[in-house]
């Protein structure tokens, strides 16, 4: 049998054992006082007689003795539960209206306690009641905290809850140390929510008792990420507006060194920082260019820095430098260069630092190095923020220089601009000069063109009438109209009618080209329908000078196409191309004309042979006056070198358009385009 079961029956059977303790009390105080009777009897009896006497008298007192004192036992025993009882049923109606009392406070105080548990639940920050370091009560929002759910807390001990444990005990040691002292206390610190994620809050701890903690105490977690956020912005644009202004002020003859430090001077007054170094870059090394902050006073600050020097090569500079990315430290107590530089007597020296890289325009110019009075100054927060500043305004410098360039660019562009304008005017001046020296040099031209024109015209109609006298008698000669001719006189008047006939062609071209070169041609437009007028030009041809020994075919479509051009300059087009292909296609060549639409329904005339042709830099000259291609075939024909030019004057002349494609010993084609608003349809009624 186990103790805890022994204290358990001799609890329940108390009364008995009481009992049972009495009557053996009793029988040992009975057997006691006859011991003592029967010695004394014995010392005063002589006989045994009287010794058995004095027995049997001591064995029947000891007996009534025994009997008395069961019954006085008895008889209280009955008078204690007696008064037992009654004690028992007060102590019962008393108990049951407490009990009745504490269960109606109770309900009181769980609605209370409800209530109460419902607005901590309500509430945003978190709030939980520890006493002796365990869980007494806690709301929903700790659940962000701790691993278990907030009604699985309860009784548990505090830090086994939480993600890091030691970060939380070494927290509440601190407000408990203050607790001691204040009546409350608050910390802002970052703790480690159960996702793994850090975040800034406000620890307050407020006691149960103020003169016993122990009795409990009351934790508030507040999330002070979103105020702390607010403060780090205000922080922010209060630095961005500040860099604005002076950005605002700055004019083109500032130094960029000297913007850079008022910026700085400005960000370590919002930030609280107390030292910043501007170190620009040279051949390999850094060097300080200029220190801001209420902190310069270092003696041993190293003001060159070698890059190559592989001592210096875990300074935040120089990695700064090689990464060209934000590097720092957050305790520089234990890295020897900042323990040789950075040291000083009765003075408060630098525990933290960073440095961010000047990058401008893609190349590093320099670094600025930050530093902190406390260890862990840096916080993630203020790097973004400072990362952020400090490249908007590497930034701004670049516009800066960017802007300077551009004006100086734009100032050199202008004086360029004002000499050329100068030169301009002056070339102005010349060219009006030389445009009335040109005008009146077309006006004597114009002048003289119409003389000669006019002196053409005149002479050829003077030459005209003789020439036809000549060859009116050359031709009754060569006919033998008044008889016969000796032969020899026949040969010769053969050469005069056929230089006759050369030279008033001629005359002919050169009376023609002056008409269109002084306006003196009028145009008649009617409806041509092609395919009689091209029947009608090449029997006309057939009979000029080899015009039957030629292959001579054409092509419409579609047939019921016409044009609206005067109809004796399209004719004397047609002849005068076709008289260029006869007389450069040797006997048996072929000449063909081919006219079609074009997609854009303009209409296209090809006149194509296989002669000699013409060489390709020599196509532009036939369209000049009087200008011939030197070759065999020119020495063997005469020509005058006028009818393309009167053929392209007449196409032009109509809005026409002629261009020539020619390879020496494949042929030559004549391409001519009229527009299509000059095309037109023949019905088929008037066809027939």
């Amino acid at each position: 049998m186990r103790f805890r079961d022994v204290v358990y029956y001799s609890r329940r059977y108390k009364n008995w054992l009481i009992m049972l303790f009495i009557f053996s009390i009793s029988f040992f105080l009975s057997e006691y006082l006859v011991y003592q009777w029967t010695d004394w009897s014995l010392q005063m009896s002589s006989t045994d007689q009287i010794f058995t006497s004095v027995l049997y008298d001591s064995v029947i007192q000891a007996l009534l003795l025994y009997i008395s004192i069961v019954i006085s036992s008895l008889f209280f025993i009955v008078l204690f539960k007696i008064f037992g009882f009654f004690k028992r049923r007060e102590i019962e109606i008393l108990l049951e209206q407490t009990t009745k009392e504490l269960r109606h406070e109770n309900r009181e105080l769980y609605h209370k306690l409800s209530s109460y548990y419902s607005i901590m639940n309500q509430a945003p920050a978190g709030i939980f009641v520890t006493r002796n370091n365990r869980i007494q009560l806690c709301n929903k929002a700790m659940s962000p905290f701790w691993s278990e759910k907030p009604t699985d807390a309860l009784g548990k001990n505090v830090f086994s809850l939480f993600a890091k444990p030691v970060e939380i005990e070494k927290i509440f040691d601190k407000c408990l140390a203050m607790l001691d002292k204040k009546s409350s206390w608050s910390v802002q610190t970052q703790i480690t929510r159960r996702d793994g994620e850090k975040m800034l809050y406000q620890v307050s701890a407020f006691p149960m008792d103020k003169n016993n903690i122990k009795q409990g105490v009351i934790w508030l977690f507040q999330d002070f990420s979103a105020e702390a956020w607010n403060i780090e912005l205000e922080k922010y644009y209060q630095t961005v507006f500040r860099a604005l202004t002076l950005l605002h002020n700055f004019s083109d003859n500032d130094n960029e060194y000297d913007l850079l430090k008022q910026i700085l001077n400005e960000i370590i007054g919002i930030y609280g920082l107390k030292t910043a170094f501007f170190l620009t870059y040279h051949d390999r090394h850094l060097k300080v260019n200029f220190i801001v902050g209420d902190d310069q006073d270092f003696p041993d600050i190293k003001r060159d820095i070698d890059l190559d020097d592989k001592k210096l090569q875990n300074i935040a500079v120089v990695q700064a430098f090689m990464t060209q990315r934000a590097i720092g430290f957050s305790d520089i107590r234990n890295i020897s260069y900042y323990k040789e530089s950075f040291r000083r007597r009765n003075k408060k020296t630098v525990l933290s630092t960073y440095a961010f890289p000047i990058i401008i325009e893609g190349k590093v110019e320099g670094i600025i190095s930050l530093y902190g009075h406390k260890v862990g100054f840096f916080s993630d927060s203020l790097i973004f923020r400072l990362h952020q500043l400090l490249s908007e305004i590497s930034e701004n410098i670049g516009l800066i220089r960017l802007r300077r360039r551009s004006q100086l660019a734009i100032h050199q562009y202008e004086e360029r601009l004002r000499l050329q304008i100068h030169q301009l005017e002056e070339n102005r001046q010349t060219m009006q000069e030389q445009a009335i020296i040109l005008k009146e040099a077309r006006e004597t031209a114009e002048n003289d063109n119409k003389a000669k024109s006019d002196f053409i015209a005149n002479m050829s109609h003077e030459l005209r009438t003789p020439l036809n006298a000549i060859l009116g008698f050359s031709e009754a000669m060569v006919s033998e109209t008044f008889g016969p001719l000796p032969p020899q006189y026949r040969e010769y008047v053969q050469y005069v009618y056929s230089s006759g006939r050369y030279l008033l062609s001629l005359i002919n071209d050169i009376l023609d080209l002056s008409g269109l070169e002084g306006n003196h041609v009028k145009l008649k437009d009617a409806d041509i329908e092609l395919i009689p007028f091209v029947n009608t030009i090449l029997e006309v041809v057939k009979h000029y000078p080899g015009g039957m020994k030629r292959n001579m075919t054409y092509h419409i479509k579609p047939k019921n196409i016409g044009i609206r051009l005067d109809e004796r300059s399209l004719k004397q087009i047609f002849l005068n191309v076709l008289s260029n292909a006869i007389k450069f296609t040797d006997d048996g060549g072929k000449i063909d004309i081919d006219i079609r639409l074009t997609r854009q329904k303009e209409l296209q005339m090809t006149i194509s042979d296989n002669g000699i042709g013409i060489p390709k830099d020599k196509i532009g000259l036939l369209f000049q006056p009087f200008s011939q291609v030197e070759n065999v075939m020119t020495r063997k024909h005469k020509g005058t070198g006028l009818g393309l030019v009167l053929v392209k004057r007449l196409t032009e002349l109509q809005q026409g358009t002629i261009r020539m494609e020619s390879e020496e010993e494949k042929g030559t084609k004549i391409i001519i385009t009229f527009p299509a608003e000059r095309v037109i349809t023949i019905k088929q009624e008037a066809k027939s």
